[in-house]
């Protein structure tokens, strides 16, 4: 039986990575992907984004002044410009990009060695299906939807469905309105994000949170610059679901850049990002 390695876990689940990894050659063999999985639309859809952000490069600092926001290098940040320092640009997209036309930003603020559980279990987000924000990763191109191209140096696979992570806290708001009224209790890793980072910042789709590790070297530089904390983190939680089952999520392996898939319980770091229009 052909393996995939970025279903190899750090300690996870063997019974999850078969079957996941048996859908996989399910997928490869004979069928259109996009045809088999319930995934919505599988478009990028509308990004929410919050303010517009002209001329950005990866590596800039986003300050914020009382709502005027303004980017700045790393090499020319000042000591006053430090307390308004946001976050650190990590991509910029045009109209067909991979993740759309945005600029994606990471906050200098993250939840350093805190760590905080997805769903925890009990709670009816941990047996929730939430088809709005699954994704799928797949060996072979789709031949139609979105999707996001990447490799683990060896593979190159395909994040198909949920590659936009800028609503999907308002869907999970949508299928679980009483749970999520108590963040704190339901969703630990969110609530961080919505209180501790701000209403403009969310976690991260896998694509995304894919995305940002891709240029963490010049993101580090950037934070370090603005008196923030680094992502120094084995693993981060993304907002995406796992295809096929209910209490998985799936989280970044840093030191690979790999999505791996966890039980929602499971607690790790968590990010927030905020999208800009480009112009």
């Amino acid at each position: 039986m052909k393996s995939f390695k970025w279903f190899t876990k750090k300690g996870g689940f063997a019974l999850a990575a078969l079957v996941l990894s048996m859908g996989l050659i399910a997928c490869s063999k004979d069928d259109d992907c996009n045809d088999n999985m319930n995934l919505g639309s599988q478009s990028r859809g509308e990004s929410i984004t919050t303010g517009t952000l002209k001329g950005a490069a990866v590596g800039d600092i986003v300050l914020n002044d009382n709502g005027t926001l303004s980017l700045v290098k790393a090499s020319a940040i000042t000591d006053e410009q430090k307390a308004k320092a946001e976050a650190v640009v990590f991509y910029v997209g045009e109209e067909n990009s991979a993740l759309g036309k945005r600029t994606l930003a990471v906050n200098v603020k993250n939840s350093g060695s805190k760590k905080y559980s997805w769903a925890p279990s009990g709670t009816t987000g941990y047996t929730t299906n939430f088809t709005d924000i699954q994704c799928w990763l797949a060996p072979a191109k789709p031949e139609s939807g979105a999707y996001y191209e990447c490799s683990d140096g060896d593979t190159t696979y395909y994040i198909v469905g949920d590659i936009d992570g800028s609503d999907n806290w308002k869907k999970i708001q949508a299928a679980d309105p009483t749970g999520t009224a108590e963040a704190a209790t339901n969703y630990p890793a969110f609530n961080y994000v919505n209180t501790a980072i701000g209403e403009n910042y969310y976690i991260p789709s896998i694509a995304e949170l894919v995305e940002l590790f891709k240029s963490i070297d010049t993101v580090h530089a950037s934070i370090e610059a603005a008196g923030g904390t680094r992502l120094d983190g084995m693993s981060y939680w993304s907002s995406s679901q796992v295809y096929f089952f209910d209490s998985f999520i799936y989280a970044i392996w840093t030191p690979e850049n790999k999505p791996l898939d966890y039980l929602l319980k499971n607690a790790f770091p968590v990010v927030g990002i905020r999208a800009f229009a480009n112009e």
